[in-house]
């Protein structure tokens, strides 16, 4: 798909770059959200702190749970695929406004800034939470900014 001008504003501190970028974030992480919902659905992993698990933990022996039996890690593993998916997105659309160009180089960028996004919040389970209510208040104030704009 080519570049189209007309679109964007590649000023960086115009109203247009904020709302193009917090427009692009929450559709991926809606997207994103919604196949981490269906994952989490039919998931072979058992939820931590579920029965499931604690016997696996207990055994050692890693036994699948059935589809739709874990309903609890639902919620989970949709806020891990849409933060994941979006932060690829908006990186990437980011480094689109900047250079003007759609190519393959934005998507490489957002791949680079996802990992070192995934090492760095992703790597510990007390950094995992605090992920979560940076992601929930990040994911509210773009729809407040969103709705009074």
């Amino acid at each position: 798909m080519a570049f189209d001008p007309s679109r964007t504003n590649a000023r960086f501190g115009s109203p247009q770059y904020f709302s193009t970028i917090s427009s692009e974030g929450v559709y991926w992480f809606l997207s994103g959200a919604l196949y981490g919902g269906v994952w989490g659905i039919v998931t072979p992993f058992h939820h931590p702190g579920t029965s499931g698990a604690i016997a696996e933990m207990k055994t050692g022996k890693f036994k699948p749970a059935p589809p739709f039996s874990s309903l609890q890690s639902m919620g989970a593993n949709a806020t891990f695929f849409g933060s994941i998916v979006a932060i690829q997105r908006m990186s990437s659309k980011s480094m689109e406004l900047a250079r003007r160009s759609e190519d393959e180089f934005n998507d490489l960028f957002g791949f680079l800034c996802t990992l070192k996004y995934y090492q760095s919040f992703l790597s510990s389970t007390r950094r995992y939470i605090v992920h979560n209510r940076v992601i929930g208040a990040g994911f509210t104030f773009t729809l407040a900014y969103a709705l009074l704009s």
